[in-house]
């Protein structure tokens, strides 16, 4: 009986280890943070169009991402949905030159429903992050497809 109460007592140790890995979910000033299953979930809820975003809010960001994915590769999911503007040039070189996120980017897909916010995106990718594939999507289902392609083709490859 003893011996039965250790193993279970092991396998919710397990149970609990696995539920803290596979969803986690942090949110920081207008930004939401979530892994999910192999997938960063990132929900930007609103951004002013003057908003300038300091380095220790960006570091904060950066800090929170590569936590949340485990230091492993991770595509991003990104939801724009709901926001309106952009940040600033400095915080677009900032995500796409870190090389914090650079190691643990695989692969990028955005839910934009703005025309404004497509264009905004294929410029950032164009211009400051041409290397990392990357789609843009009208549902966060189509978005999480993607993503999950990515999980499942870097698992099989790299295990």
């Amino acid at each position: 009986m003893e011996r039965l109460l250790s193993s279970l007592v092991h396998l919710w140790h397990i149970v609990e280890q696995s539920m803290a890995v596979t969803s986690q979910h942090i949110v920081l000033d207008k930004a939401e943070f979530q892994y999910d299953s192999g997938v960063l979930l990132i929900t930007f809820n609103t951004v002013e169009s003057d908003k300038v975003v300091s380095i220790p809010t960006l570091e904060r960001y950066a800090d929170t991402i590569v936590t949340l994915c485990n230091n492993k590769r991770t595509p991003f999911l990104i939801d724009v949905s709901e926001a309106w503007g952009s940040y600033s040039v400095a915080a677009a070189r900032y995500f796409a030159k870190s090389e914090r996120l650079f190691n643990v980017r695989l692969a990028d897909a955005f839910v934009a429903k703005e025309t404004r916010s497509v264009l905004s995106i294929r410029s950032f990718k164009r211009i400051y992050d041409p290397f990392t594939p990357y789609q843009i999507c009208n549902t966060y289902d189509e978005a999480r497809q993607f993503c999950d392609r990515y999980v499942a083709d870097y698992s099989r490859t790299f295990g």
